[in-house]
């Protein structure tokens, strides 16, 4: 009966001998070899790992978690209003035909605890038509001219200043057709004038107060105000530049 026991034993520890040396890694898993097209999955924090971009200090773009095409729509907005500066509108009263009149709405707004200051601003007009001739080497010998053409019964001034100084002016006119035919009345007497279009402006009076200020008062209020002075108008324009109304 040991002899048997004995035996036993001893086919055990064969065959145990032989399933080691079969399988030389016990604890191997199994994997599946992957298909080359489909891709590798891997956890968060390994891609910031291996991604420089993503595991930088210093990311390029804060992300914003939306959760429909509105939020995104939304954030959009928010980005252009933060990447275009606004700029700021003041508020322009007038013209005022007198100065007095301004100081009135200047000492009115002051009552209400609005600053505003007076400003005389250059108002680009219509174009006036110069007939002329072109300009003479001196004065002396302008006035030469001028004395011919006088004699002549043309009426005529010395140009005494600007790019046409020493030139002869036969006058200012407001339409293109007007200058032309006053060159051709000049032309008759053997004269040949040019004509140059002449950019012109004049000067009006306006009540400027800064938006600051100008958020002091509501509608209604700033409708009381214009309410008493029916010959001027309200009306916004940037602050740079607020000469060219």
């Amino acid at each position: 009966m040991k002899a048997v026991f004995l035996c036993l034993l001893a086919v055990n520890a064969i065959l145990f001998a032989l399933a080691y040396l079969k399988d030389d890694n016990p604890r191997a898993v199994a994997v599946k070899k992957l298909d080359p097209a489909v891709s590798k999955i891997s956890l968060l924090s390994e891609r910031a790992a291996e991604d420089p971009i993503e595991s930088g200090a210093q990311p390029p773009k804060s992300r914003v978690t939306v959760e429909s095409v509105e939020d995104l729509a939304a954030v959009d907005a928010a980005s252009d209003q933060l990447d275009t500066p606004k700029e700021d509108l003041c508020t322009l009263l007038g013209p005022f035909d007198k100065l007095l009149q301004a100081e009135y709405a200047v000492e009115h707004l002051a009552s209400l605890e609005v600053a505003a200051e007076i400003k005389n601003l250059e108002i680009p007009g219509d174009p006036g038509f110069w007939v002329y001739l072109k300009p003479l080497p001196s004065r002396k010998e302008a006035l030469r001219k001028l004395h011919e053409l006088q004699a002549k019964g043309i009426d005529s001034y010395v140009i005494p200043k600007g790019d046409i100084v020493n030139g002869i002016s036969f006058g200012m006119y407001s339409r293109d057709s007007s200058a032309k035919v006053r060159q051709a009345e000049v032309a008759k007497f053997g004269y040949k004038a040019e004509i140059k279009e002449v950019v012109r402006s004049y000067e009006e009076t306006w009540v400027v107060v800064n938006p600051s200020e100008a958020e002091k008062m509501n509608n209604e209020a700033w409708q009381g105000f214009m309410n008493k002075r029916k010959d001027v108008e309200r009306r916004e324009n940037y602050c740079p530049g607020v000469a060219s109304l």
